[in-house]
């Protein structure tokens, strides 16, 4: 079974690479995890990123459905 941490800290990984998101972690909002993310399973992770206001949204999937999803705002 694949942590909650490590799903978020993909969400962050993989949005540095794409994005120029703040230095800073500054809050987790709306964390949910809905299904578990079984060994073997492929998942896609989606990404948006608000420059605006700073916020990475997230969401993990895969044919069985939606497994997590959470905004994680960013700082100076």
């Amino acid at each position: 079974i694949l942590p909650g941490v490590v799903q978020v800290d993909w969400a962050i990984t993989y949005a540095k690479q794409y994005f120029k998101l703040p230095p800073n972690f500054r809050v987790l909002h709306a964390l949910k995890f809905q299904q578990i993310i079984q060994p073997k399973m492929t998942v896609m992770l989606e990404l948006l990123y608000d420059a605006a206001k700073f916020t990475l949204t997230f969401r993990l999937h895969s044919a069985a459905g939606q497994h997590a999803s959470g905004r994680i705002l960013f700082g100076e």
